[in-house]
């Protein structure tokens, strides 16, 4: 079941990715359409999110100690944001337009 709310079909696409898969095989692409806004919603967050890591890269860095470390686990952890949200958005715009 989809959720009603903007905020819940981004929650239920980012904690339930395997639900999310189910749900949009089951359905039928036209009625898709909430599901798509929100994988384009997870993209466009995950696009502001790797912008605003660039620019603060430099200050997360000069953190005494932990600064390198810091700023290399935040850029690995976005990558792997990064892959997630395309995945979904490819599958769910590109993919299921198709269907």
């Amino acid at each position: 079941m989809l959720p009603e709310t903007h905020l819940g079909r981004v929650r239920f696409l980012l904690f339930q990715p395997v639900d999310a898969i189910r749900f949009a095989r089951q359905t039928p692409a036209d009625e898709l359409r909430e599901l798509k806004a929100a994988a384009g919603f997870l993209l466009f967050f995950n696009f502001l999110l790797a912008m605003t890591l660039h620019h603060y890269a430099g200050s997360i860095e000069a953190v005494p100690g932990i600064g390198a470390a810091l700023n290399s686990v935040l850029v690995n952890g976005q990558r792997v944001f990064d892959v997630f949200a395309w995945g979904m958005f490819l599958y769910l715009v590109v993919y299921r337009r198709r269907s």
